[in-house]
């Protein structure tokens, strides 16, 4: 079985205790036998539904396409005049401290919406409701929903779903503002989003300096 492989492949180091050992041990593996045991220690993650961690996702995102959910928060989604844009961490993953819109990727478990509400709750401290959101559209980029390359010039395939959602209520901080224009700043692949679904004008002003 792989959990057998799996237990075989760590017992001929049985003094292993470094992960720099564990790998020199899954060198040395076929990439058929590296795989199967890959797969095992994948089956041994408990609570997917929790969240599986950076380190994990990152590394799952080198192999296979990742479904997420792009948000566009305005004013009114029947009529939008203004965007709300947040600036990331600068300790975020993936393109810290750049301008950009909110999101996350579907867990297991989730329907697109479970994954709005939390995606709102976590950004912005408040519950969704589902009638103040519109669907713009769907994209499946190889390259990556931000439109750019990440750190070492690796590339994310992502599959995602762009709504709109209402929060017109929400106040500004050190960290989102509010805009009625397409900022240079924003990621490539968001401003994108937000021309196709909000027909937005770039500015050449930066939303955050």
């Amino acid at each position: 079985s792989y959990v057998a492989l799996l237990n075989n492949s760590f017992s001929r180091s049985p003094a292993m205790k470094t992960k720099e050992e564990a790998l020199s041990a899954l060198r040395s593996l076929s990439q058929d036998d590296l795989k199967a045991v890959l797969a095992a220690g994948i089956f041994l993650v408990q609570n997917p539904e929790q969240g599986i961690g950076t380190t994990l996702f990152e590394s799952l995102f080198e192999l296979v396409a990742q479904p997420c959910v792009e948000l566009l928060p305005v004013d009114n989604v029947v009529e939008p005049k203004r965007l709300l844009l947040g600036r990331r961490s600068p300790d975020a993953p993936t393109h810290p401290g750049r301008t950009a819109l909110l999101g996350t990727y579907i867990r297991k478990g989730e329907t697109d919406s479970d994954a709005i509400r939390r995606c709102v709750k976590r950004e912005l401290g408040q519950q969704f409701d589902v009638s103040a959101l519109r669907f713009s559209h769907h994209y499946n980029r190889p390259t990556g929903c931000a439109g750019e390359e990440f750190a070492g010039g690796r590339q994310r395939h992502t599959v995602g779903l762009v709504h709109l959602i209402e929060v017109g209520h929400v106040a500004e901080n050190d960290n989102r503002k509010w805009t009625s224009a397409i900022p240079p700043d924003l990621l490539l692949g968001h401003q994108d989003f937000v021309q196709r679904a909000l027909g937005f004008v770039k500015t050449d002003k930066p939303l955050f300096s």
